[in-house]
């Protein structure tokens, strides 16, 4: 079996369902019974028996409803490891862009390439395209830093499975707020890396490529103090797993990034907890758009491969996981740290543990708790456009005060 042939070596890890014209039936299956059940839902919402709050709109529950109900069609139809989602051996097309221009980050350097990284699954490092925003956008194939310049390193979300660091994904919202609400001249850069998928590359092939765009910025000479590294979702697992890898196998503690935003971040894949067990520690993990007892053990699978389920106990994939010891030590030297998370979003109880451990260590955290709000409502446009505003004004707040330190 080629080893250098993602899809070759992943195919026999696909389920029948994953195949034509099963995974059609399974999708529209669901799909209509989810239309049937539109009218239920809707009754049950005029009368408020449901779990969700009280405060959401009928457009808002039905939503939630209908993502939550279609979340087991991932697992089912093993939507992980589609061949769409290999797009990174094809070449970006800047005639396509219209806000960033695309760039190709090299993969990183042999001396970088060690500990929990090297050799496993036998992903190596690879090119990546990478995305620019800000300053310089039309200088394409390039990223012009002068020395001093603020530079944000955004990691985009998606599970490690689907989403993109492309203009046209939900995900980009995120830079086009950030640069449209800072003041002028604050922020000067942003490089998004569309990162290997788990349909591309296992554990650890996104962390790879976050190392390798981590690497890419200081050979243009950007100092790690004007670094911001900013996640949402798993790409908060990226920033917090790039910290640690920093920290602990580059030995750049003092070094380190100038600050950590991270929004929603997912930082327990160890699956440690049954669907009762995970209600009895989370009651939020019922009403978010997501349904995890599904979701995150078929992740974590997909994301483990050929390596031991050991590893989900590892502080790169679980930092806030009960199975780890909470110590200082966990997070010591970690820069300065935003986090938000919404009121009653699956990863709610594992988001507190995470900003309880971070403080543990010494960190300084700004946590940033909606209430009613599910995960990721910062880019859920659908959703109560008041609380969206709330955490982009305390978001940019911070952000500021980082990049002017």
């Amino acid at each position: 079996m080629s080893s250098t042939d993602p899809w070759e070596r992943l195919r026999s890890h696909l389920s029948p369902h994953s195949k034509q014209p099963w995974k059609a039936l399974a999708i529209g299956g669901r799909m209509g019974v989810a239309l049937l059940l539109k009218p239920w839902w809707t009754v049950l919402h005029l009368f408020k028996l449901h779990p969700f709050p009280r405060c959401w709109t009928l457009t808002e529950v039905l939503t939630v409803r209908w993502l939550r109900f279609m979340t087991p069609v991932f697992p089912l139809c093993d939507l992980a490891l589609h061949r769409s989602h290999l797009h990174l051996l094809s070449e970006p097309e800047q005639r396509e862009l219209n806000d960033t221009r695309v760039i190709w980050i090299p993969p990183a350097p042999a001396e970088w390439v060690k500990g929990i990284v090297k050799q496993g699954n036998g992903v190596q490092p690879v090119r990546i395209p990478g995305y620019v925003w800000g300053k310089g956008r039309n200088d394409v194939g390039k990223v012009n830093v002068k020395r001093g310049e603020k530079v944000v390193l955004f990691l985009h979300g998606g599970g490690l499975v689907s989403g993109s660091a492309h203009e046209s994904d939900l995900s980009a919202n995120h830079p086009r707020e950030l640069l449209k609400r800072l003041p002028p001249n604050t922020l000067h850069h942003i490089l998004s890396p569309d990162y290997r998928k788990l349909s591309a590359a296992p554990f650890p092939g996104a962390l790879l490529d976050t190392i390798s765009a981590y690497a890419f910025l200081l050979s243009l000479d950007v100092s790690p103090s004007d670094i911001i590294v900013v996640g949402e979702s798993a790409g908060g697992h990226l920033a917090l797993a790039l910290c640690r890898y920093l920290r602990d196998e580059m030995k750049m503690e003092g070094k380190m990034p100038g600050g950590l935003m991270l929004f929603s971040p997912w930082s327990d894949m160890s699956c440690d907890l049954g669907p009762k067990r995970l209600l009895q520690v989370n009651p939020t993990a019922q009403t978010d758009f997501l349904d995890s007892a599904s979701l995150q053990p078929y992740l974590a699978s997909r994301l483990l491969l050929d390596l031991p389920i050991s590893l989900l106990d590892s502080p790169y994939l679980s930092p806030s996981a009960s199975s780890i010891p909470s110590s200082a030590d966990l997070f010591a030297g970690f820069p300065p740290c935003f986090v938000s998370a919404g009121g009653v979003e699956f990863l709610l109880s594992s988001i507190e543990e995470l900003v309880k451990r971070l403080k543990e260590g010494g960190v300084e955290v700004v946590f940033h708790l909606e209430p009613d709000a599910v995960h990721c409502f910062q880019i859920s446009y659908w959703f109560q456009p008041e609380k969206r505003e709330r955490i982009w004004k305390a978001a940019t707040e911070w952000l500021e005060g980082r990049l002017m330190a």
